[in-house]
């Protein structure tokens, strides 16, 4: 994996429109981009391999999957030393979908999608029992206006000019 790569206005064009459209073909990248579809499939191995693509996702409604509640949860823990246990126990709840360490009085900060409150209490009290924690508290989500997973390219990689003509030739 190469950290440092640099990418540029072509990886950024493909970038986007992969963030917006996961399920765009190749070819339909390859006219977007003005470059040829073998171009493009390289690219995105190489984007893939670097470690810039993670993956790829389907987006999911989870108030259809029965997961109506959102809560946002800020923990204390007693002691540095129980942070590396009290991340592994957190692994096993396949409501906790995000685990951030932050810069607070708090320690971290966990995002969890659960089916209704009475579970969402089920956990924090198990949390609270079980992982080492000071304080605990949760923020319940009324509703959400936006939530995404999009992350911005860089203003300068975007183009300036629009894409040129694919030369299938030139294989770029």
């Amino acid at each position: 994996m190469n950290l440092r790569r640099e990418i540029d206005e072509i990886d950024a064009l493909i970038l986007e429109r992969l963030q917006r459209e996961g399920r765009v073909t190749q070819s339909a990248l390859s006219s977007s981009v003005g470059r040829s579809v073998p171009a493009i499939s390289a690219r995105i191995r190489r984007l893939e391999e670097d470690g810039i693509i993670l993956g790829f996702h389907a987006a999911l409604d989870p108030k259809r999957l029965r997961h109506d509640v959102t809560a946002f949860v800020s923990v204390s823990l007693r002691r540095r030393q129980d942070v590396p246990r009290f991340l592994e126990s957190l692994r096993g709840i396949r409501e906790v979908l995000e685990i951030h360490a932050i810069a607070d009085e708090k320690t971290h900060l966990l995002k969890l999608r659960t089916e209704n409150t009475s579970r969402l209490e089920r956990l924090l009290r198990m949390m609270e029992k079980q992982m080492g924690i000071e304080r605990i508290s949760a923020s319940i989500v009324l509703s959400t206006h936006r939530e995404t997973q999009r992350i911005p390219i860089c203003p300068d990689l975007r183009p300036s000019r629009p894409p040129l003509p694919v030369n299938v030739a030139a294989g770029e």
